[in-house]
């Protein structure tokens, strides 16, 4: 039971970081950011809390809160998934006591 849970923790990690590094490297494409800011930049975004060392210029100032919108998304996904999996875990237990046990 545990390592179901672990793995599907793990699996939501390797999630978020890949999409935060598909942000960082859309904004170092086009944005002409160096990779240690777009980085950043791409991290404090997705997570909602901001980057007040940089704003994006004109053309592509829509991309901040779009890339918000999508870490706000991918939370909700990844909660989604460990709360199902906690779900699954319990249904499968055939008493509480037993799924408090740790063996």
């Amino acid at each position: 039971m545990a390592t179901l849970v672990g793995f599907v923790g793990i699996l939501s990690m390797i999630s978020s970081m890949l999409v935060i590094y598909l942000w960082s490297m859309i904004l170092w494409s086009y944005c002409d950011i160096n990779p240690n800011e777009s980085t950043y930049f791409s991290a404090t975004s997705f997570t909602s809390l901001g980057s007040p060392h940089r704003t994006l210029l004109a053309p592509w100032r829509l991309l901040e809160p779009l890339e918000t919108g999508t870490g706000m998304l991918c939370t909700g996904i990844d909660t989604a998934m460990i709360l199902t999996t906690f779900s699954k875990v319990y249904k499968n237990t055939r008493t509480v006591n037993s799924f408090m046990d740790r063996d």
